[in-house]
């Protein structure tokens, strides 16, 4: 966008990166929340099912108790994914992917090419994903990806096309990732995640026939 785009998208790009005034204080509540929502039922449920344990916070920071050694860590992690991919992912490809194949397909073609982005990691020896293998973790994070890139697009399309937004999404999701799952707790979390992101397509749905019934009302 940067290097194709005329004086005002350029202008437009920038304001989507660091204007907070996109995001509605009810999207924040979202962005900060659906992500430890999502962690905290996928546990309950795994415990009521197969009686796993939720892990201890100090299992997310590593041990860190000073807040300038957390903020840090929030920095690296930001650094690391969410500023490195959003301004590509949402800030670029998402609304092209839209303007074609709609919002929900747009959404599964773009979680594609972020699994095959990611790819490379499984065999790089010391990386989460390599830990992972390609067992039953490897097609629960690739299906994790499919769906999470459809709450993106349900956030950014109600936060202005907000690639800030976008960004402060991606960290959650990297923090509040379930830590050292069996194979039933990976298949208890992908049902939670389908259930979530059924409930927001069906959101979308009614949010549509709601709209097009305003515009067509029914005849007298």
């Amino acid at each position: 966008m940067l290097l194709r785009g005329n004086k005002e998208e350029q202008k437009d790009f920038w304001d989507r990166i660091i204007n907070f005034k996109r995001i509605g204080w009810k999207w924040y509540l979202v962005i900060l929340f659906i992500f430890p929502l999502i962690l905290l039922l996928g546990y309950s449920f795994y415990s009521l099912v197969v009686g796993g344990e939720m892990p201890l916070l100090s299992d997310y920071t590593g041990g860190i108790t000073s807040i300038g050694d957390f903020l840090f860590l929030l920095g690296i992690m930001l650094l690391g994914g969410p500023l490195a991919e959003e301004l590509g992912w949402r800030g670029y490809s998402l609304d092209l992917l839209q303007e074609k194949w709609g919002k929900l397909n747009a959404s599964l073609i773009l979680g594609v090419i972020w699994v095959l982005w990611h790819l490379p990691l499984f065999f790089i020896e010391g990386t989460s994903q390599h830990q992972k293998g390609f067992g039953i973790a490897f097609w629960s994070w690739s299906l994790q990806i499919l769906l999470i890139s459809v709450i993106f697009t349900w956030v950014y399309n109600n936060t202005q096309r907000s690639i800030l937004g976008a960004v402060f999404l991606h960290l959650m999701a990297n923090f509040f990732y379930p830590l050292n799952l069996d194979s039933s707790g990976e298949i208890i979390f992908s049902i939670v995640r389908l259930v979530v992101v059924a409930i927001i397509v069906l959101t979308w749905n009614l949010k549509e026939k709601a709209i097009i019934k305003a515009s067509f009302p029914d005849p007298v």
